[in-house]
């Protein structure tokens, strides 16, 4: 009835940016961990606990240095009520080490500060953000708690899961304004914070004929993320619902996925609203076991209505939109 894994895990990294472009300085990375995880399964119940321990420190070349002891650990439980509905809860508490690049974007090789001339930053060409780290960082904490419900029966199954995620020292990029070249100045800075949301999936197989089964699949979620102090978290993921339809057998397949995403009027501090959209997608695919491997083609549209997508979580949603239609076709040989 008892199953688990103990185990332990190392990292050395060696990272550098180079070039005109490089704003964080060279620096080594070791991690090292030691975690456990285990299992019990019960006539009625199945219950799981978790535990890690580790130790992450970076060396930067130029002497700014770090180093980090996290913790986390949870439980876990699912048991049966009835024959087809179980209930579940979870509980975990969790810690997250800064990174390099919130620690030392912009970072003055001198003394581990920052600038006093904004010229002297450097812009982060992937998010068009001049960032800059905080070298005092703490370790993020989470403090977890998640409750569901789930249903397995012969027609259908379902799920409906409600969290609660309070976080002491939340880490994200605070944009505060512009410096005199007119660039976005984002400094890497922690808050506490707490999120809330639910999440709920339903599957079905409506019918089957001539070796082939109908699928439907319906989901929604939404979240909602506040600071401790008062405002939005920034670039939060809208709430969405959707639903898809997937006709398949042994050899082939094709999957209808339709989504809508919610507007987004819950934005942080200098950014904007995003407006809604509907994604709608196809994926359909035949495969063949070919001298014991699989080969597959497979012919896949993304956003076929053509939508203009603005994802509120990206940087850059106000200068490169997602792509509009676009269609691929491939063939993949898996040995």
């Amino acid at each position: 009835t008892w199953e688990g894994v103990i185990g332990t895990q190392f990292g050395d990294t060696e990272f550098s940016a180079v070039g005109e472009e490089a704003f964080i300085q060279r620096s080594d990375l070791e991690s090292t961990g030691v975690f456990g995880v285990a299992r019990y399964s019960g006539e009625s119940a199945t219950m799981e606990f978790g535990l890690r321990a580790e130790r992450n420190r970076i060396d930067g070349e130029a002497g700014c240095s770090s180093s980090d002891t996290s913790l986390s650990f949870g439980a876990s439980t699912l048991f049966s009520v009835s024959e087809a509905d179980s209930l579940y809860a979870g509980i975990a508490r969790s810690e997250r080490a800064p990174t390099v690049e919130e620690r030392y974007s912009n970072v003055s090789e001198a003394g581990c500060g920052i600038p006093d001339d904004d010229h002297d930053l450097v812009l982060h060409a992937a998010t068009n953000l001049v960032e800059v780290g905080a070298p005092g960082l703490d370790t993020e904490q989470a403090n977890s708690l998640e409750l569901g419900w789930r249903r397995e029966s012969d027609a259908y199954s379902a799920e409906v899961n409600v969290y609660f995620n309070r976080i002491t020292d939340y880490i994200f990029l605070d944009i505060r304004g512009e410096d005199e070249d007119g660039r976005e100045l984002a400094f890497w800075t922690a808050r506490d914070a707490t999120f809330r949301g639910w999440e709920a999936k339903l599957e079905s197989n409506l019918a089957e004929f001539d070796g082939a089964t109908l699928a439907l699949t319906a989901f929604a979620d939404s979240v909602r993320a506040k600071f401790k102090s008062g405002g939005n978290i920034p670039r939060l993921a809208p709430g969405k619902l959707g639903g898809g339809l997937k006709l398949f057998s042994e050899n082939w397949g094709v999957h209808l996925r339709l989504t809508r995403v919610m507007d987004q009027h819950d934005n942080g501090p200098e950014e904007l609203e995003t407006d809604g959209y509907t994604r709608l997608s196809l994926y359909a695919d035949r495969h063949w076991n070919v001298g014991g491997g699989e080969l597959t083609v497979f012919l896949q549209g993304r956003n076929l209505l053509d939508e203009e997508i603005r994802n509120h979580a990206s940087l850059l949603r106000n200068f490169a939109p997602d792509p509009g239609r676009n269609v691929r076709a491939g063939v993949r040989f898996r040995y």
